[in-house]
């Protein structure tokens, strides 16, 4: 801990980042999963995702093969263990906890789960040796605890955990972190729909007056598309669903070029996206959104889990500026700074609070 303290007069002040956006970023990783309390619409954002999947689709399959366990029990069991550290919390649990709720599981599940998300002092010292690369790492004081992936220490009979908030953040999205350890290319092939009608779902909960991909497709030309536009009174709104979350190096980096490079596949390219939609929109004039070309145009840009990216005028002037540039000038329409990456945590069936004075004052989602 003293040595945890004295490496903080070593690293970077906030001026001395290209961007104090950067800066913030970076303590926004270090610190903001440890203030968000427990909340079980997280666990239940991940069981909307996976549990209620058919039983042969191909991420149930591999995590029960995997696993030995279904995603479905996975998820039951969670709630289980999120019920003893909620309140007052507990240090420790002994494998007795679910003596009452055994027979309710098939043979060995309980096992099965424990040993998901816990570690002894041998597996976890090859873990923690395996995140942490020899060479040291300039971002290395602003990275999240490699305990997240092992909340709880194994000892004898008894599982100790970390930290209550370590366990309740693990769980919060262990089923995704898990599916996509192994080949995460193909598990983007498979969770990116899954994601998209969950983001589908909300806005359609939300009571809005709105387009899917295959309405814009059909009404335009051959092009570039988004998942969702709104149509607002007063303005458009272009919504990409990218099911992504971001590699450790990258979530503390304060370097603007790895940042660009890592999101130009998801938010600067859904970025875009919502332009090359404006742009046939005005060009072609569909009756559908014919009284709303006049109106201010808005991107949202939903990823899966936290990027602290904030708005497009934040984007621009901390990562993009020269990239975003170049697309209004190919693609036209508003200014890039109307744009906002979010991670999607929005109650389904709130409606959006979007303030229209201007770019500076683009809201969010309620619930984000």
């Amino acid at each position: 801990m003293n040595r945890t303290w004295k490496l903080s007069s070593k690293v970077r002040l906030p001026n001395e980042y290209p961007d104090s956006t950067l800066f913030l970023r970076s303590m926004a990783f270090q610190q903001f999963i440890y203030q968000m309390p427990e909340s079980l619409t997280h666990l239940a954002r991940e069981k909307i995702l996976f549990q209620d999947l058919p039983i042969d689709h191909p991420l149930q399959t591999r995590f029960l093969e995997s696993t030995g366990l279904s995603i479905r029990h996975f998820m039951e069991l969670s709630f289980v263990i999120i019920a003893r550290y909620h309140n007052p919390p507990g240090a420790r649990i002994q494998r007795g906890y679910f003596a009452n709720i055994e027979q309710h599981f098939p043979p060995e599940a309980i096992d099965s789960y424990m040993a998901l998300i816990s570690a002894d002092m041998v597996t976890l010292r090859a873990h923690l040796k395996e995140s942490s690369p020899p060479a040291r790492r300039p971002t290395e004081y602003a990275e999240q605890s490699p305990l997240h992936r092992f909340p709880f220490l194994k000892v004898k009979n008894d599982y100790l955990c970390w930290y209550p908030t370590i366990l309740f953040r693990c769980l919060e999205s262990f089923v995704y972190d898990y599916l996509r350890e192994g080949d995460p290319q193909d598990f983007m092939d498979k969770f990116g729909p899954i994601f998209e009608k969950y983001v589908g779902d909300s806005i359609a909960n939300a009571n809005a007056n709105y387009s899917t991909e295959s309405d814009l497709k059909a009404m335009l030309s051959p092009g570039k598309l988004v998942d969702f536009a709104i149509r607002e009174d007063s303005a458009i709104i272009f919504i990409d669903a990218k099911g992504v979350g971001l590699a450790e190096r990258v979530k503390g980096a304060h370097d603007p070029k790895l940042i660009r490079d890592r999101t130009k596949g998801t938010v600067l390219k859904a970025i875009e996206q919502a332009l090359a939609v404006h742009q046939r929109l005005v060009q072609e004039n569909p009756l559908k959104f014919a009284e709303h070309l006049n109106s201010e145009s808005f991107a949202i840009v939903v990823t899966y889990k936290e990027h602290f990216l904030s708005s497009g005028e934040r984007i621009y002037h901390s990562i993009a500026r020269e990239a975003m540039d170049r697309l209004r000038e190919v693609r036209g329409g508003p200014h890039c700074s109307n744009s906002l990456a979010a991670d999607v945590r929005w109650n389904p069936g709130v409606k959006f609070r979007l303030p229209m004075e201007g770019p500076q004052s683009l809201g969010r989602p309620d619930g984000v």
